[in-house]
């Protein structure tokens, strides 16, 4: 009978020492609570911006200012891929408007919060007094963010035209640039 107290006494310290090694593991922090905040976009996330953008020429002599948005997706935590939708209106005399339709690809640099991103992107330019071109060229940019999935972000661009797939209207030295200021959200 002695044995069989001891058996008993042995087999409640076991349970006993299990019991609490489960509870002690099921309350300490895990590596999700312990690690820091995470600023910015997951693989697969969408991405949506509204801007305000000018447009100039390289010597800024003309110019007008046009509102953007763009929906993004996240092939990685670094890697976007962007559709941005442009519309602007330009005073020189006469009244017009303009269009601008392009996708990109962007890599994303994670500082924290802080977020440069570089890319290239090509599309459509449009309008009423405007020939219909194909652009393409670079495009760098930063995004802030304020909270884990929301930012502001200034975007700069310069794209050359074609007016045709095989021939540039444009030389290097006269190409488009494009800038925007805006705001963003990840989810």
């Amino acid at each position: 009978m002695a044995a069989m107290n001891s058996l008993w006494g042995v087999l409640r310290l076991v349970w006993s020492c299990a019991g609490v090694g489960i509870w002690l593991w099921t309350c300490s922090p895990t590596e999700a609570a312990v690690r820091r905040p995470v600023w910015g976009p997951e693989q697969g996330d969408l991405e949506l911006t509204l801007g305000g953008a000018g447009v100039s020429d390289r010597s800024f002599d003309s110019g007008s200012f046009a509102v953007n948005a763009s929906i993004g997706y996240f092939l990685s935590p670094d890697f976007e891929v962007v559709l941005r939708q442009e519309f602007g209106f330009t005073e020189s005399g006469d009244s017009s408007w303009f269009g601008r339709t392009r996708m990109a690809l962007d890599y994303h640099l994670d500082v924290g919060r802080l977020r440069p991103f570089v890319g290239i992107s090509g599309g459509g330019i449009y309008g009423d007094t405007l020939t219909d071109s194909f652009a393409a060229g670079f495009e760098a940019g930063l995004k802030y963010f304020l909270q884990r999935k929301a930012f502001v972000f200034v975007l700069a661009d310069y794209h050359w035209l074609f007016n045709d797939a095989d021939t540039s209207s444009s030389g290097p030295e006269e190409g488009v640039v494009s800038y925007t200021l805006g705001i963003g959200l990840n989810f």
